[in-house]
């Protein structure tokens, strides 16, 4: 499936999904398990199909790590890449201070 796929490349159309699922990957897989057994019982309990409850519980658990993505791993994500990046630039400079290399850097001015 992988040469097939590497042949014939997805429409742009379908790759969308692909890469919002990436996205949600980690949270999805925290959540599926440890709230889908329960909503699922719960929703049989009043009377839901076992088809429709686990089709139910899938939408809930995908908007759940949609949300959880959105408003804690993300803003997690951004501290330390910010941080990371301070880092690199001061070390880049110490290096060229080190080095005696220096590059012009231009600034941007009000647009």
């Amino acid at each position: 499936m992988a040469v097939w796929l590497a042949i014939r490349p997805l429409p742009m159309s379908l790759l969308a999904p692909l890469v919002f699922l990436g996205r949600i990957l980690y949270p999805l897989y925290l959540l599926h398990q440890e709230m889908g057994f329960p909503v699922i019982a719960r929703l049989e309990a009043v009377g839901v199909t076992p088809d429709a409850a686990a089709l139910l519980t899938a939408a809930l658990a995908i908007v759940a790590a949609w949300g959880i993505s959105r408003t804690v791993e993300y803003p997690a994500q951004a501290w330390p890449r910010a941080r990371y990046r301070r880092w690199r630039e001061r070390a880049a400079r110490a290096s060229r201070l080190r080095t005696g290399v220096w590059t012009l850097e231009v600034i941007p001015g009000p647009e």
